[in-house]
């Protein structure tokens, strides 16, 4: 028994209006699929292959997102800045007392404080080593 030659038309020579009508077909008959499956598809890689749906998730996104969520990074900060000053914050949020009603400036001068005292500390302490 022979097998059928499995053609990709868009290969095959396909040209002008009638590629164009091809591929306008196959974008069609997947939205209505993605429409009926695409929700089912994403909830089962997030549960159980976040590597693919994280490829998925980036593959799909016009290139120009991409590079606009890029620049986006506040203060011009490149990423591991910004994930150090993240790390601040999440530190802050994890040691401040929700009851302490510290405001911002209180907090920053409480971590400027320390700042100032462990590191004149080990500053005297290499001088007088």
């Amino acid at each position: 028994m022979s097998k059928t030659p499995i053609i990709a038309p868009l290969r095959a020579g396909i040209r002008g209006p009638a590629r164009r009508e091809l591929v306008d077909d196959i974008i069609d008959n997947l939205a209505v699929s993605w429409k009926q499956y695409g929700p089912n598809v994403l909830d089962y890689l997030a549960k159980n292959d976040q590597v693919a749906y994280a490829k998925l998730a980036v593959s799909i996104l016009p290139k120009d997102v991409l590079v606009s969520v890029e620049q986006r990074v506040p203060g011009g900060l490149d990423s591991q800045d910004w994930a150090l000053l993240l790390r601040v914050l999440d530190t802050i949020k994890q040691n401040v007392p929700a009851d302490a009603n510290a405001g911002p400036q209180e907090v920053f001068s409480v971590i400027e404080d320390a700042l100032r005292i462990h590191f004149a500390k080990s500053k005297t302490e290499l001088i007088e080593g």
